[in-house]
């Protein structure tokens, strides 16, 4: 592993699943995302059966976040009567980077 990625991993730049990548010896993938869509994607990807579909999309500057996910996983994301969709906003306004943002899930 060359210290450019030792670095990035260790200042907590990379997201999630660019980590693992470069942990398994695949292509370094660079995701430009903030602190609050990086922790709503993670929420989100562990939730839905087709993880890879999720994209969550920053909107005004970072003070609205999209989430998109595949149909058949937009249920698993809004829960019933929206319980798990109040879960992830709560933990989004609990956090000290994500408490202005607002999260919309997008169909």
């Amino acid at each position: 592993m060359d210290r450019k990625r030792r670095a990035a991993e260790s200042d907590g730049s990379l997201s999630a699943q660019a980590r693992a990548q470069a942990r398994s010896g695949g292509e370094l993938r660079w995701q430009a995302t903030t602190l609050p869509a990086s922790l709503v994607e993670f929420i989100a990807r562990a939730i839905v059966k087709n993880p890879d579909s999720v994209i969550v999309t920053e909107v005004d500057d970072g003070q609205l976040l999209e989430l998109e996910t595949d149909a058949d996983d937009r249920g698993r994301v809004i829960g019933r009567q929206g319980r798990v969709a109040k879960a992830i906003r709560a933990v989004l306004e609990a956090s000290r980077d994500g408490a202005d943002c607002r999260l919309d899930i997008v169909d």
